[in-house]
């Protein structure tokens, strides 16, 4: 195998927060590094719990493009990328606990609030509460998702499983995401 130059980039220290492209573009090139040696992905007989590991990580990449694309502004393609997130979650063996433990329906969910599509997160969180059933996470976005729809009855219930499901948290959050934010 070659050695490639960008290989000693490999030991470089993180350069510090107030130089995020700096901090971006050191990751590219580590991954260029890595190629270079020939570690490319992860083997694809290597598991994460009971599945591919391959399969899972499959699922972060699309989901790491909606987050992008929220921050961006770009609602459309946030909305799209998250829900191939959701279908290849959806694709994975069940687990307990689950092998993708940052579920892709919250975020889906919390971008379509933002997007000013509560029909569409009502029906995100149900589909969700089905798999996990009294999760906070679905709960708080379920709420937010009737409450944005003026089922103000419906969203009280909601939010009450909530609140009982939240109990005994030490945060208290105001989206089913913390990647995006919402109303308290």
């Amino acid at each position: 195998m070659k050695r490639c130059a960008a290989i000693p980039v490999l030991p470089w220290p993180e350069p510090p927060k107030y130089l995020p492209v700096s901090r971006a573009y050191r990751l590219f090139l580590r991954g260029v590094a890595f190629a270079a040696l020939g570690q490319i992905r992860v083997p694809k007989d290597f598991l994460f719990g009971t599945n591919a590991a391959a399969d899972v990580l499959g699922v972060c990449a699309p989901y790491l493009d909606g987050e992008i694309a929220y921050q961006k502004g770009d609602l459309e393609t946030a909305i799209s990328r998250l829900r191939e997130a959701v279908t290849r979650e959806d694709a994975l063996k069940y687990d307990e606990p689950p092998d993708m433990t940052v579920p892709s329906r919250h975020a889906l969910g919390a971008v379509l609030l933002a997007a000013k599509e509560p029909k569409q997160a009502e029906a995100v969180y149900r589909a969700d509460l089905v798999r996990y059933p009294e999760n906070g996470w679905s709960l708080q976005g379920l709420a937010r998702a009737l409450r944005a729809q003026g089922r103000t009855k419906e969203a009280g219930t909601a939010n009450a499983r909530f609140r009982k499901a939240w109990a005994r948290a030490d945060v208290e959050v105001a989206s089913s995401c913390l990647c995006v934010s919402g109303e308290k």
